[in-house]
């Protein structure tokens, strides 16, 4: 499986701030990934059109958020097993599902 590390230039985050407002990048099994939280009509979307498992939510939710390596095939026999299921898990804890902390008593 060919992969497109090539870096990314500061214009290019810059046009991606500009149009997403926050992009992260996070390097997983030595690729690097640039990627946007998702939004909560992306989230309802991906929800709604769910066909298949876990997996296949996983994948989409990367091929829908990731901008670079865009092609990047999550479900190729080549592509490291775990690599959609922690992006995703990324993803979703920087677009606000995680919880920080520990829920106090009252």
């Amino acid at each position: 499986m060919a992969i497109d590390n090539i870096s990314v230039s500061r214009e290019q985050i810059d046009e991606w701030k500009a149009k997403y407002g926050k992009v992260y990048a996070v390097e997983i099994n030595d690729i690097m990934f640039y990627f946007y939280p998702i939004s909560r009509p992306q989230y309802r979307e991906i929800m709604n059109n769910l066909s298949g498992g876990p997996s296949e939510r996983e994948e989409q939710l990367c091929q829908m958020l990731v901008l670079h390596p865009a092609a990047f095939d999550y479900s190729s026999p080549a592509a490291p097993a775990g690599i959609a299921t922690v992006l995703s898990e990324i993803i979703l804890d920087k677009s606000g599902f995680a919880v920080k902390g520990e829920p106090k008593e009252l």
